[in-house]
């Protein structure tokens, strides 16, 4: 028999072989690591149309079949992404549709067109464009959504806007009134890569 002592000495021997093998495996398979954080910052664009330069909203009153009505308006993208795909559509504002607004033929119609420069009012009350002129729109007055094109950021789009009451509107044209809105939208650019 083996006495008691030398006993534990082995059971010590061996748990001091297997800790130091162990110990070996551990150091023989260890890496070197290393890492790094990056932070990008993403922030979004803006598309904003303004419209503050504009004489749309200068009434109109009296008018008799064969007058005109013209105003200029400003539609800027005071937004940070381009457009594309500018576009204005008009509805009614307020009030119910009458013969000004649903008859195509002797109703009110509508001519917009685009200007190298702010339409400036004359002594008749008509607006000049300065340079050349691109008919955008021409029909009734109240219309679907017509795209005109590009708005650039910062850029000025100026518009001229005719409404002229047809010589041929009798008398059931008489004492009405229309109240118009002229919605302008924009679609931004297409996507790109950045």
């Amino acid at each position: 028999m083996i006495p008691r002592s030398s006993n534990s000495r082995r059971v010590l021997a061996t748990l001091g072989v297997i800790g130091a093998t162990g110990a070996l495996a551990a150091g023989t398979f260890s890496q070197f690591t290393g890492s790094t954080a990056v932070t990008q910052n993403i922030n979004s664009g803006t598309l904003t149309l303004n419209s503050a330069t504009n004489s749309l909203t200068i009434d109109a009153t009296d008018i008799a079949p064969g007058d005109t009505v013209q105003r200029g308006v400003n539609v800027k993208n005071t937004g940070s992404v381009a457009a594309k795909d500018i576009s204005v559509t008009t509805t009614l504002a307020s009030g119910t549709a009458n013969l000004l607004t649903t008859d195509a033929t002797n109703g009110l119609h509508m001519k917009i067109e685009s200007c190298t420069a702010m339409p400036v009012l004359q002594g008749d009350g008509s607006y000049s464009c300065t340079g050349a002129t691109e008919v955008l729109a021409n029909g009734s007055v109240l219309r679907a959504k017509t795209a005109f094109g590009l708005a650039s950021v910062g850029a000025d789009n100026f518009f001229r806007v005719t409404v002229t009451l047809p010589t041929t509107a009798d008398n059931t044209f008489q004492g009405l009134s229309a109240s118009v809105l002229y919605t302008f939208d924009a679609v931004q650019r297409d996507g790109m890569f950045k």
